[in-house]
């Protein structure tokens, strides 16, 4: 399965944005492969109170966040409360990797660096209150989809995993976590290679 960070194809001196393009370009492969193993049983199953949402509706949750994305492209301000939430993609898998597959089409072609550096953001505490608007830059966005990416992907591996199947060891593991994992483990053969002397 490919992991978030650094699987596929380095472009020559990449910036901000195209690392976290890459980065969540990654996690959608990852969510693909993880739709060809598993069965619709285990995409649509929830074990309230520990797993209150299913695999399929974490999913449909991420992807209607990529899309809020790539409908600021358009409208020059993003808007991530205002999702449509499309129910068949918690309950059809093949849904999810068609609309994973489309997001990964847009997000290859659109050519970001031709639209402001800046757009809008709109932010609501809850649905009652008006929303305010506020400046945003597209790294900041596309490293806060990611980042919530990652954070679902920790939620539907912990419920995969619940369910016996078997996902690789870095899958919703955030970047930083990973690194320290591996510093740790570095210092680790250090010493013991000092220890050695």
């Amino acid at each position: 399965m490919t992991n978030c960070y650094g699987d596929r194809k380095a472009t020559s001196e990449p910036s901000a944005l195209d690392d976290a393009t890459e980065l969540n370009l990654a996690c959608l492969d990852q969510m693909s492969e993880l739709l060809a193993e598993i069965s619709v049983e285990e995409y649509c199953r929830s074990r309230p109170p520990v797993f209150p949402s299913s695999i399929g509706a974490h999913l449909r949750h991420v992807l209607d966040h990529y899309d809020s994305l790539e409908k600021a492209l358009e409208a020059g301000v993003i808007d991530y409360h205002s999702r449509e939430r499309d129910p068949e993609t918690e309950t059809n898998p093949l849904r999810a990797r068609a609309r994973i597959e489309q997001i990964q089409r847009n997000l290859e072609r659109k050519k970001i660096s031709s639209h402001p550096a800046t757009l809008d953001i709109k932010l609501r505490i809850s649905a009652e209150d008006p929303s305010s608007t506020i400046p945003t830059t597209w790294e900041r966005e596309f490293y806060f989809v990611l980042s919530h990416t990652l954070h679902h992907l920790a939620l539907i591996a912990t419920n995969a995993r619940d369910q016996g199947l078997t996902l690789p060891e870095e899958f919703g593991v955030a970047p930083s976590t990973l690194f320290h994992q591996k510093m740790k483990l570095r210092r680790e053969a250090q010493h013991a290679t000092a220890c050695q002397q």
